[in-house]
This record gives structure tokens, sequence and C-alpha cells, in this order.
């Protein structure tokens, strides 16, 4: 009976374990999706924003 309770806790924390590293790699697939949409917004707005500064800062040089 002793056997089998060390057994049930050897397995307990194994799996334990699995969830954890599944976990992680879900933190890192969503990080990953991150990164990608902003990059994706950042060439998608990047000429627009690029003007913006350059309006700006042509209005700031005006003598």
């Amino acid at each position: 009976m002793l056997q089998l309770m060390a057994w049930l806790v050897s397995l307990q924390a194994h799996l334990e374990e699995r969830e954890r590293g599944q976990g992680m790699v879900e933190y890192g697939l969503i990080i990953a999706a991150v990164a990608i949409a902003v990059l994706v917004a950042l060439f998608a707005l990047g000429p627009k924003i690029a003007s913006m500064f350059q309006k700006t800062a042509d209005s700031l040089n005006v003598q």
C-alpha cells in the first residue's frame, strides 16, 4: 500500500511538471503572436508615422 502511495505521488509530480512546461510553451506562442502583430502594424503604419514626424520637424524648422 505504501508503495502505491509513493507511486501516485511520483506520478502526480511528473504530471505537474508537464503542465508547467505546457504553460510556458503557450506563453511563448502568445509572445510570438504579439511580436508578429507589432511588426505588421509597424510596416503598415510606418510611412504614415514617418510623414507625421517629418511634418512636425518641418514646422519647427520654419523661420
